[in-house]
């Protein structure tokens, strides 16, 4: 099976292809196949989507929080707790967003 060597710099997945079997990463690589390569990038960029999305949803919703918002400002206030807590949450797939108070 062929391994390709990866890090993980926090804005990028590194790769070196074609490591022979017998091969030992230096601190901070992994070795991984291809196929799981290409899910760890997939994973990066759904989360990557995922905080972006929420930050557009949060930003949206700032006003809610000036102490005169003519609005029940604890309900937004448990709504936007939950966008923040979106990326600890998310699994993968479909994203299920929390529906913005009324």
């Amino acid at each position: 099976m062929t391994m390709y060597m990866c890090q993980d710099t926090g804005l990028e997945l590194l790769t070196y292809s074609d490591v022979p079997d017998d091969f030992v990463c230096p601190e901070g690589w992994v070795l991984m196949t291809l196929a799981e390569r290409d899910a760890l990038s997939a994973t990066r960029t759904a989360m990557a989507e995922l905080r972006t999305q929420r930050d557009k949803l949060l930003v949206a919703s700032d006003w809610t929080q000036v102490a005169d918002a003519p609005i029940d400002q604890a309900t937004w206030a448990i709504y936007r707790q939950s966008l923040r807590d979106m990326p600890a949450t998310f699994t993968g797939g479909e994203v299920t967003w929390p529906a913005a108070p009324a």
